[in-house]
């Protein structure tokens, strides 16, 4: 009987990790290279056998210590000294392990010993080093695939402190555009040993996005998932994983953005306003006032209000003015929210400009004109403007006389009719009318009966306008055909 509970087939376990990619094998033993204490120096070096879809992959290190147990090169999820140090890459002490269930044959030799991976299963060797580790092994790997890993290598951002050589050569450092802190979710051991979730404060690094690269999300500076943003961004410390280490959750995905978007809004630009690390912060409750204006302003501009379904002539005088207007549906209701806190400005179209309504007052017994005290001059307007109404809009046209001075209009038309206002008008516009129609009152009843043709609600409509028009040459036509009325 054995002692352990299980064996692992190692022909099973590559058939599992090959729909990984073989970078990400290559990426673990880089992880594990820059995670030994004291590390300055990590090599990597690609030997392809000729004719053959094999190459030896070798990865070198220089940590004073090496490998503390050598029974961690072959024991797979045996204690990790790492797991409990949040800044460290590793995890399961799995990394080499992957690795080994896609070579044919493979060493691995380190400062406590060596071991030989062959045909005739796991040999000890002597061999020593006197600093550092070395794994070194035969992968099955075609030409396409090894350009595949070469290409993914150049996105590594070597830690400050260490250098990295990819086939003989150095990776250039890369200065952050910004480095801040905050807390986020990570894994780490308990006193048990158990990894955790847990939420720590941690450095985060934001860098540019090279020409033909992509956004990309790292851990450690090793890339964990392309994001498409317009940023890299290397969170120093453990990232909350799936088992395959090539993905996070979208909560914590938005967490990140939401940090990235309040701490580099201002590198945001016009083409950035509608992609998703904008439009996740613009959402997210932690997102910053400075972050939701600056995206606001990319989005809509300065100059912006929110359409007005109760005051339509608003929304269009608004555009007149330049502003650009939001619909309902064209921000969740999460960025509304953030939207109305922190832009005190953002309002309503009819509360920035209201449009001017007739008002009347409730009894309005003392602000009309009563028919027994209007002068002849006014009784004149009025009955040219009824007759004059009925031929140009072909219905019947109620006319009225208001005095009201509080309020803004000269006349008005709608459902009460057409009405003229004293108060504003004044005496002398009715008497300059005693011996016919001015232009002044021609003027006025083609603006108002204007507001009577369809489309003539809005002022600044194009049927409003082709009304004016129509009107017009209505009333041209009306004065050859019926010049009385026009006579008095």
């Amino acid at each position: 009987m054995g002692n352990n509970w299980f064996d692992i087939d190692r022909k099973g376990l590559a058939k599992i990790v090959e729909r990984r990619g073989k970078f990400a094998l290559v990426a673990e033993l880089i992880s594990n290279a820059l995670d030994a204490d004291g590390v300055t120096r990590v090599d990597v070096k690609f030997d392809p056998v000729e004719g053959k879809p094999r190459v030896w992959i070798t990865v070198a290190d220089d940590a004073p210590e090496g490998f503390a147990d050598l029974r961690h090169a072959w024991t797979v999820f045996a204690e990790s000294s790492r797991k409990g140090n949040a800044e460290k890459r590793g995890r399961f002490n799995l990394g080499e392990k992957l690795v080994l269930a896609l070579c044919e044959e493979a060493s691995i030799e380190t400062t406590t010993g060596g071991v030989l991976f062959d045909g005739r299963g796991r040999t000890l060797t002597r061999s020593k080093r006197e600093r550092g580790s070395e794994f070194s092994g035969l992968a099955r790997m075609t030409r396409e695939e090894l350009e595949e890993i070469r290409s993914e290598l150049r996105k590594v951002i070597p830690p400050d402190g260490v250098t990295v050589t990819i086939e003989g050569t150095q990776k250039a450092k890369r200065a952050p555009l910004a480095v801040f802190e905050a807390t986020l979710p990570t894994e780490i051991a308990d006193d048990e040993g158990y990894l955790r979730r847990s939420q720590r404060k941690a450095v985060v690094k934001v860098y540019a996005v090279e020409v033909g690269a992509v956004g990309t999300l790292y851990e450690l500076g090793i890339p964990v998932v392309e994001t498409g943003d317009k940023f890299h961004v290397s969170v120093e410390q453990k990232i909350p994983l799936n088992m395959d280490r090539d993905n996070v959750t979208p909560a914590y995905l938005r967490q990140v953005r939401t940090l990235v978007v309040n701490h580099m809004h201002a590198y945001l630009s016009e083409a950035d306003a509608n992609t998703p690390i904008v439009n996740e912060a613009l959402a997210d409750e932690d997102v910053s006032p400075e972050a939701v204006n600056r995206a606001l302003d990319l989005k809509y501009g300065e100059k912006r209000a929110i359409w007005d379904p109760s005051d339509v002539e608003a929304n269009m005088n608004l555009v007149a003015r330049g502003y650009t207007l939001i619909k309902g549906g064209q921000l969740t209701g999460d960025q509304w929210a953030n939207a109305k806190k922190h832009d005190p400005n953002l309002k309503p179209a009819g509360q920035i400009l209201p449009t001017k309504k007739a008002l009347f007052s409730s009894d309005g017994e003392d602000r009309w004109v009563p028919r027994e005290k209007w002068t002849p001059a006014m009784r004149a307007v009025v009955e040219y403007a009824t007759n004059v109404g009925r031929e140009l809009l072909g219905r019947q046209v109620t006319v009225a006389i208001l005095s009201d001075v509080t309020q803004s209009y000269a006349a008005c038309f709608g459902d009460q009719g057409l009405v003229f206002n004293l108060g504003r008008l004044g005496h002398a516009f009715f008497d300059a009318c005693e011996r016919g129609p001015t232009d002044a009152l021609n003027r006025l009843l083609i603006h108002e009966l204007g507001h009577g043709m369809p489309g003539g609600e809005n002022h600044l409509a194009e049927e409003y306008h082709e009304g004016l028009c129509e009107l017009g040459a209505r009333l041209a036509r009306l004065a050859l055909k019926q010049p009385p009325l026009f006579q008095w």
